[in-house]
């Protein structure tokens, strides 16, 4: 599980009540497919790892149980700190300011 991953479930962890896959896109910056795509990767670390899968109830979103939101907290290390995916806007300011604050020049 990646780093993403890992975030997206920690907000499932965090959260209380269901989540929608539109906001969990809005929360990380990126695209409802990148987060069924994350969910898919949580579902298999989940089964490998002897849990059962994540809840989804159509309309209402994403839920985790909380006996094993309990037993996640102790076996993640569970950070209410969001995980953020720069826009490519974003990357490429990034990119700018690298290359403009370096004192030699880059080949």
């Amino acid at each position: 599980m990646d780093r993403k991953s890992l975030a997206v479930l920690n907000q499932l962890v965090l959260r209380d009540s269901y989540i929608t896959v539109q906001e969990l896109a809005l929360t990380f910056n990126v695209s409802n497919r990148k987060i069924y795509n994350d969910i898919a990767k949580i579902n298999d670390w989940l089964k490998e790892s002897g849990y059962p899968k994540l809840s989804q109830v159509r309309g209402q979103g994403l839920y985790l149980d909380e006996n094993l939101k309990g037993k996640l907290r102790t076996q993640l290390i569970v950070s209410d700190y969001p995980y953020y995916e720069n826009s490519p806007n974003e990357r490429r300011a990034w990119i700018f300011i690298f290359i403009a604050v370096q004192e030699r020049p880059l080949f």
